[in-house]
């Protein structure tokens, strides 16, 4: 049963009419970075984690506000690459959270895991707002944009490798009782910290990348959708917190194709956040993004962006954050942020700067010591942060790659960037997700020969014998299903047709199945099976919750409604194909991005 409706995070079911006055993302085009955590703190960066048996590696040069100090150099930093935002994380790894790991039962409501938050972290979170407000005292402002929970975190936790934080994971997301739990004793007290300090916050995004805990299991597209209605419901009903933009943010393989098919509309948002990762720095489906998102009237901010190749590169990098930045402030978005400001050790190539200070700030420890310049010539394999051992080199040298930021943000279109989707007074856009049955049947299509192709690619580069029978069998199974719906389509007089969500899929993959026939040996292996599961997850859902629902046709319908099922079935088996692969054991350390 749904709560009364009260002055507290519990869920209420409101009218429209209600969210009126929901926050806004501010005016123009905003560029940042996203400092998620510092270095390699990442379960502990902001506070203690008693369930890791971590204490907080907050420095004490952090409390505000002390003069020169690490953080006072890594914000200066960011202004001189001109950013206006930073993204962070709050709870990476469970950080701060108080769990309680003697409950056992992923249903039982009559007590919860969640306890609320350390001692710590309410101190700390204002030291840190308190430290940006003093900043903008004396320096173009900047604002916090602020993450809660991480869904990769979600998609590398297991029920082998952590089961007490699967089982957390598993009741946060399904279970009403833990999430009124996590609302009331974790979120409205952030909430109510935040809105001291309005000033120093840019939005708030719920969950970073939630298709990491679809991915693992844990929930469909369907629950996703749920969860995220009803916690952006529990945060906007409340006339306290109605100033602040909220947010899901859209990531791993398909983002931009999740939010044209509208995976994200009508979920109480009040923009969509979506990550990329390319070479180039372009990426197919933007059209088709963007008129879904001026038919949902509703701003867009590209939260992540980065290069794809794992190669430190000052080239590749300047080239992916200059394309990015000029194609995102000449189209639909909002805003452009980073990954990310300063790198960690397992991923080195997404680094803008360590902060390299030559000798220790008054009265605090530097974040990283100082170490030689970058050597040329280095595989990525032994280009660490940090002290650097003999022979090997630091990650970045300072104050070079900070400047491809610059860079990019100086060669923006001098033009004024195209009228935002937000403009509720602007003539309606279409909505690429109202689909003829032709063009529905065009989708249901080119998603058939799509893993027909990935399935060919497999067997072509993979001697895994897993790899090479799961794509034996989609191959036979996708060409034949494909077969037989083209036929039944032709019996109804009905022509599959081209459209922006179908060139949207086809482009998509394309740009990975480049980026797999790059790979080889067990590196493939994981890549092919981790699209594989990305892939039939967004085909599932799709089928589901819009190509279905947009067919008039009898014949149509049922076409789809026997795709689906294929999709869904194959779906189970990519995600134990993934499983079998991945021998990793989760510890509270940075997780690899996945892209």
């Amino acid at each position: 049963m749904r709560p009364t409706c009260r002055a507290t995070l519990a869920f209420c079911m409101l009218s429209l009419s209600t969210l009126a006055n929901a926050g806004n993302l501010p005016v123009g085009f905003t560029v940042g970075y996203n400092e998620a955590w510092i270095e390699n703190n990442y379960g502990n960066w902001l506070a203690s984690n008693p369930f890791f048996g971590l204490p907080s590696a907050f420095p004490s040069s952090f409390a505000c506000c002390a003069n020169n100090s690490a953080l006072s150099a890594m914000l200066l930093g960011m202004g001189q690459g001109k950013a206006k935002v930073v993204r962070i994380f709050l709870f990476p790894a469970v950080q701060g959270l108080k769990i309680d790991t003697s409950v056992t039962s992923p249903s039982s409501t009559a007590v919860t895991m969640t306890k609320g938050l350390t001692g710590d972290f309410l101190t700390n979170l204002e030291s840190l707002f308190k430290w940006v407000r003093q900043y903008n005292l004396t320096h173009p402002n900047l604002k916090l944009y602020i993450t809660a929970l991480n869904g990769v975190d979600m998609n590398v936790v297991t029920a082998s490798n952590n089961p007490a934080l699967h089982l957390y994971y598993q009741r946060l997301l399904t279970n009403s009782a833990e999430i009124n739990a996590y609302d009331t004793l974790v979120l409205e007290p952030v909430l109510n910290l935040m809105s001291s300090y309005q000033d120093v916050i840019y939005a708030f995004d719920l969950i970073n990348e939630i298709e990491g805990a679809i991915n693992a299991g844990y929930i469909s597209w369907s629950g996703a959708r749920t969860w995220i209605s009803n916690v952006a419901y529990a945060i906007n009903h409340l006339s306290q917190f109605q100033w602040l933009p909220v947010t899901s943010t859209a990531g791993y393989s398909y983002p931009v194709q999740e939010v044209t098919f509208g995976f994200f509309t009508g979920l109480n948002l009040n923009f969509y956040d979506v990550h990329i990762y390319t070479d180039t720095g372009t990426y197919s489906g933007q059209t088709a993004l963007c008129s879904k998102v001026a038919s949902d009237r509703l701003a867009i901010v590209l939260g992540e962006f980065g290069q794809h190749s794992s190669t430190v590169s000052d080239s590749i990098q300047n080239t992916a954050a200059t394309n990015f930045l000029k194609g995102a402030s000449t189209s639909c978005f909002s805003g452009a942020l980073a990954w990310k400001y300063e790198g960690t050790s397992g991923e080195p190539w997404y680094s803008y700067l360590y902060v390299n200070l030559p000798v220790p700030p008054a009265g605090g420890t530097l974040l990283v010591p100082p170490c030689p310049a970058q050597q040329p010539g280095l595989p990525p394999s032994v280009q660490v942060p940090g002290p650097a051992p003999a022979g090997l080199a630091c990650a970045r040298p300072a104050y070079t790659t900070i400047q491809n930021f610059a860079l990019g943000v100086s060669q923006l279109s001098a033009a004024e960037p195209k009228a935002k989707s937000t403009d509720a007074t602007g003539a309606p856009a279409v909505d690429t997700t109202s689909l003829t049955d032709g063009e529905v049947a065009q989708v249901a299509h080119v998603a058939s020969q799509i893993d027909v192709a990935n399935a060919k690619l497999a067997l072509d580069r993979s001697s895994n014998g897993l790899v090479r029978a799961f794509a034996a069998t989609t191959l036979n199974d996708y060409a034949a299903a494909d077969a037989r719906a083209l036929s039944s389509l032709r019996s109804a007089n009905i022509n599959p047709q081209d459209n922006a969500i179908s060139q949207s899929l086809i482009g998509a993959a394309s740009e990975h199945a480049q980026q797999l026939s790059q790979l080889s040996g067990a590196a493939f292996d994981e890549a092919y099976a981790r699209n594989e599961l990305a892939f039939h997850v967004l085909i599932s859902g799709a089928m589901e919750m819009t190509l279905i629902p947009s067919a008039q046709s009898p014949q149509v319908k049922s076409v789809l409604q026997r795709e689906l099922g294929l999709f869904q079935k194959h779906l189970q088996e990519a995600r134990e194909l993934v499983g079998q692969l991945d021998t990793s054991t989760y510890l509270p350390l940075p997780p690899p991005k996945q892209r």
